[in-house]
C-alpha cells in the first residue's frame, strides 16, 4: 500500500526534533533541551483534582459534570476562574456568559484553532524569527504563506563575549514594515518569547499594534509564559490592552506553562466573542471538548490564586516564576565564570548561549564546523560525548534567517531542579575545556 501524506502537511519534517529525543534518550546524563520541568507541580493541582473527583462520587449531577463532556466552550468552573482571572489582567470586564474564552487541547492545540478559523489560502501571516515551530507550518498546512521578520542581535553580542539582555534584540523597523501588506491576515506575536526570552515592551506592542490597525489584522498573542515575566517589576503587557487591540486579539495561553503540568494539555483562547466564536467552530468540528476534571481542577486552583495573583510570594504561581529567575540567575553567574556569554532572558522558560565559537574544535569534520548547521553539530557531539542534551536554537528560525541570525545558539531550559541545572552546567564546563584544549593543541601545531 503506497499511501503518502496529504500534501498540506508534505512540509513537516519531524527529523531534528526527532533526532534530539532520541539522542537524549540514548546518551544523555542531563537533558536541558526538553522544554519540561522535572520536579513536582505544585501539590495545589493534585489536591484540586482529587477533590474534583471526590465531589463527583457524593453528588450525581457533580458526576455528570465530571466524567461526561464539557460544554464545547469549556468546563463552568475554569471559564469562571477564567473570566475573572483575564477582567483584572486586561483591564476589561469578562463574563463566562460573554463567549470571549474557550478552551482547547493545550496551547498548540488553540493556535491550530485559530489559524484554521481565521486563515484563508492565499493569505499571509506575518511570524516573528525565532519562532515556535508550528506557527508556520499550521499556516501552510492552510495554504496560507507564513512570513517572517527576525529580531536582530545588538552589536555588542557579535563578538560572543558579552552577554546581552534579550529585550534588546530588535527588529529592523523599516523590514518590519515591509512584511504586512494588503493580503496579511494574522500577526503571530510571542512574549514572552520562546526561545529568546524576549518581553515586549509597550513602544513595541505600540508599533505592532498600529501595523495590526493600518492593515486590517488579527493578532494571535502566544502568552504561555504569562507568569514567567523575569524583570525585577514582574509587568506583563498585553497585546489586547493596547489602544484599538482588544477587538482584533486572541490570546492564547495554557495551564501546561503556568502550572508545570505540560501533560495536562489544557489551553484556552480569549478575545472579543465576535472572533472566539469562529475558533469554537473549529472546536466543535475537532476535539469537540477538553477532559472535564482538568478543567475543574484547573479552575479551582486558579479561584484559589485571585487574591494573590499579582504577585504575592506565597501564590503558587509566584513560587515558580522565583524558582526559574533563581536558575537563571545562577546560569547566568556560571556562563560568565566560564567565560561564555549568553542571551539573559527576560521571560519565559529558556536561555540561548552562543556556543558556536568556542566548541567548534571540536567538531572534526572541518566542513561541518565551518558550515550552517554547526549548533546542530555540537548538539549530536555533546549530547554523544559529553551527555548534556540540548536544542539548536537554529530549529526555531526560518530557512531565510536560519543561516545568519539564528546560527551557533544553544537553548538551555532553566524550569529544572536546581540540581538538574548545576549539573548541566558542569557538563557544558566540561565541553568548554575539550574544546578549549583542542583549541591550543592545533595553535601550537600550527
Amino acid at each position: 500500500l503506497k499511501v503518502k501524506i496529504a500534501s498540506r502537511y508534505s512540509h513537516v519534517t519531524l527529523n531534528l526534533w526527532a533526532s534530539c529525543k532520541a539522542l537524549a534518550d540514548k546518551y544523555a546524563k542531563v537533558n536541558l533541551g526538553l522544554g519540561a520541568p522535572d520536579y513536582n507541580p505544585p501539590v495545589e493541582l493534585s489536591k484540586a483534582l482529587t477533590s474534583v473527583l471526590e465531589d463527583a462520587i457524593s453528588d450525581c449531577k457533580i458526576s455528570a459534570a465530571t466524567h461526561q463532556y464539557a460544554p464545547l466552550v469549556g468546563h463552568p468552573e475554569l471559564i469562571s476562574a477564567l473570566a475573572d482571572v483575564y477582567t483584572t489582567e486586561m483591564s476589561h470586564k469578562i463574563r463566562p456568559e460573554d463567549g470571549c474564552l474557550s478552551v482547547g487541547i493545550g496551547a498548540q492545540g488553540c493556535i491550530f484553532n485559530v489559524i484554521n478559523a481565521l486563515v484563508n489560502p492565499g493569505d499571509e501571516v506575518v511570524i516573528i524569527d525565532p519562532h515556535y515551530d508550528c506557527y508556520p507550518s499550521m499556516v501552510q498546512a492552510v495554504g496560507a504563506k507564513p512570513v517572517f521578520v527576525p529580531l536582530l542581535p545588538p552589536k555588542s553580542s557579535t563578538d560572543g563575549a558579552t552577554s546581552v539582555n534579550a529585550n534588546d534584540w530588535q527588529w529592523d523597523r523599516y523590514q518590519l514594515d515591509s512584511v504586512f501588506s494588503q493580503r496579511t491576515k494574522l500577526l503571530v506575536l510571542n512574549s514572552p518569547q520562546n526561545p529568546l526570552g524576549k518581553v515586549y515592551n509597550r513602544d513595541e506592542l505600540l508599533v505592532l499594534a498600529e501595523l495590526c490597525q493600518k492593515h486590517d489584522v488579527v493578532c494571535l498573542s502566544d502568552e504561555v509564559y504569562e507568569w514567567m515575566v523575569l524583570t525585577d517589576s514582574g509587568e506583563r503587557l498585553r497585546m489586547a490592552t493596547m489602544p484599538g487591540m482588544w477587538d482584533r486579539t486572541i490570546t492564547v495561553s495554557s495551564a501546561g506553562k503556568c502550572f508545570n503540568i505540560t501533560g495536562w494539555r489544557v489551553g484556552w483562547c480569549v478575545g472579543p466573542a465576535a472572533l472566539i466564536s469562529h475558533v469554537v467552530t473549529v472546536q466543535s468540528e475537532v476535539v469537540f471538548s477538553v477532559a472535564s476534571p482538568l478543567q475543574a481542577a484547573i479552575g479551582r486552583v486558579f479561584r484559589s490564586e485571585l487574591n494573590n495573583i499579582k504577585g504575592k510570594d506565597d501564590s503558587c504561581l509566584a513560587k515558580l516564576r522565583s524558582h526559574v529567575k533563581a536558575n537563571r540567575d545562577l546560569a547566568v553567574a556560571e556562563l560568565s565564570r566560564m567565560g561564555l556569554s549568553c542571551v539573559i532572558p527576560s521571560g519565559g522558560w529558556f536561555m540561548l548561549v552562543p556556543v558556536a565559537p568556542r566548541l567548534l574544535p571540536l567538531l572534526r569534520d572541518t566542513s561541518a564546523s565551518k558550515g550552517p548547521a554547526s549548533d546542530v553539530s555540537i548538539v549530536e557531539l555533546i549530547t554523544k560525548k559529553i551527555r548534556l542534551a540540548t536544542i539548536p536554537a537554529s530549529m526555531f528560525y526560518s530557512e531565510e534567517f536560519r543561516c545568519t541570525v539564528g546560527h551557533g545558539y544553544l537553548r538551555l531550559c532553566l524550569n529544572k531542579r536546581r540540581e538538574t541545572l548545576v549539573e548541566g552546567l558542569k557538563l557544558l564546563e566540561a565541553a568548554l575545556a575539550a574544546a578549549d584544549s583542542l583549541a591550543a593543541s592545533s595553535s601550537i601545531i600550527g
